[in-house]
């Protein structure tokens, strides 16, 4: 299994590196206009690197198995909860408009919700893969679990982060129904949360705005509802992607840098890197993606123990999903949340989250064999050995 870890390392240098060159590219303009340096975002986001790399060895470090402690997992818990509720705290708490998912520590915002979907993982990774809940009951199955992702979802809410309840209800149903709970029960909880995320995004201008906006600009026909600046970002992001064409601008040939696409450094970075790259970097880095979710899936299916194997596969499907939205939302197929393409988009959240959620998949895929766990005999697990 080493092999498929070292080929996943190379993956991520790869995005990463393509990252750090886009960024250079195009936030000469950005840090001229606000730090006055034009090389102060791209060496903000190699610092954050650095960051990231140092967690992703360290959680890597870690056995997986002691994470499923009982007292470990209640730690877990707690964490989440102080995630969601730190940004409340008057001091700390940023707003940014409108939405109050950041904190500010020591000069550097963090938003606290990216690790909370990653503690929410690892929970239901422990909860549905314990043995001793094989035959589970539907409290045990379902409604203690839903309880926990509508927690988290009131959190995210409470934060006005549309997007995280979606990406995480997204994962976090796949990862129960791939640790035995029963579909109906799974689709019945899935049918809710698309009415009351529906019913939400009609009754709020701006999400409603956003929704159509994307029709708008697929059909060329603008709605009364639609706000000129949701069409107008929508808009730029495409005209960027086609200035592109097939094989780019080149590097530093971005005209759409220079204002004209609002957050081209972040939420819309795979325009920019449409623009200059063209249509042969982009596919280049959706073959990456593609290729890294290839590699957690593989790591999930030799994943000695259930609750590994889920956790593999949740922070695998995370990592894809994140990157498949936020290409969708790019190109103009999704409405804009607010979320940053893994390894690419500049922010120290983002990328310190997305290595660690890498760390979490190198670690399991460190203590997992060569056959497909399927065909292997149920391994002892020595679980006061938390670290090989």
């Amino acid at each position: 299994m080493k092999w498929v870890t070292a080929v996943m390392a190379m993956l991520v240098f790869s995005l990463v590196f393509v990252g750090l060159v886009v960024q250079a590219s195009i936030s000469d303009f950005r840090g001229r206009a606000i730090a006055g340096d034009p090389t102060h975002f791209i060496l903000q986001q190699a610092l954050y690197f650095v960051a990231g790399l140092i967690c992703c060895f360290v959680i890597a470090a870690i056995h997986p198995e002691f994470w499923f402690r009982r007292e470990v997992a209640a730690v877990v818990l707690l964490g989440i909860l102080v995630a969601l509720a730190v940004v409340h705290v008057p001091g700390l708490g940023k707003a940014t408009k409108g939405a109050t998912r950041w904190i500010v520590v020591a000069g550097f915002s963090l938003q606290p919700s990216e690790f909370a979907k990653l503690m929410g993982i690892m929970l239901l990774a422990w909860w549905h893969g314990d043995p001793k809940r094989r035959n589970r009951s539907f409290r045990e199955g379902a409604l203690v679990p839903f309880i926990g992702i509508g927690v988290m979802c009131a959190g995210f809410k409470l934060q006005d982060d549309l997007g995280s309840i979606i990406m995480f209800s997204a994962v976090a149903l796949p990862v129960m129904l791939a640790g035995g709970a029963r579909l109906r029960y799974i689709m019945a909880f899935g049918l809710v949360m698309l009415v009351l995320v529906s019913v939400y995004v009609m009754q709020n201008p701006e999400r409603r705005s956003r929704v159509m906006s994307v029709l708008a600009v697929n059909s060329e026909v603008k709605a009364p509802t639609v706000d000129d600046a949701d069409l107008y970002h929508v808009t730029m992001s495409r005209k960027a992607i086609q200035h592109g064409g097939l094989t780019g601008a080149g590097y530093l040939g971005s005209i759409y840098k220079f204002g004209f696409l609002p957050e081209n450094h972040t939420d819309f970075v795979f325009a920019m890197l449409c623009e200059e790259g063209g249509f042969v970097m982009a596919a280049f880095c959706i073959v990456l993606f593609i290729a890294l979710l290839w590699c957690g899936m593989w790591i999930s299916l030799r994943a000695p123990t259930d609750q590994m194997r889920l956790l593999a596969f949740g922070v695998a499907l995370y990592l894809g999903l994140c990157a498949a939205v936020n290409m969708a939302v790019v190109i103009g197929i999704l409405p804009t949340k607010g979320l940053a393409l893994p390894f690419i988009s500049y922010g120290g959240s983002s990328l310190v989250s997305s290595m660690t959620a890498v760390g979490i998949l190198m670690g399991v895929g460190w203590r997992s064999g060569g056959a497909p766990r399927r065909v292997r005999a149920e391994a002892a697990i020595d679980r006061r050995a938390w670290v090989s």
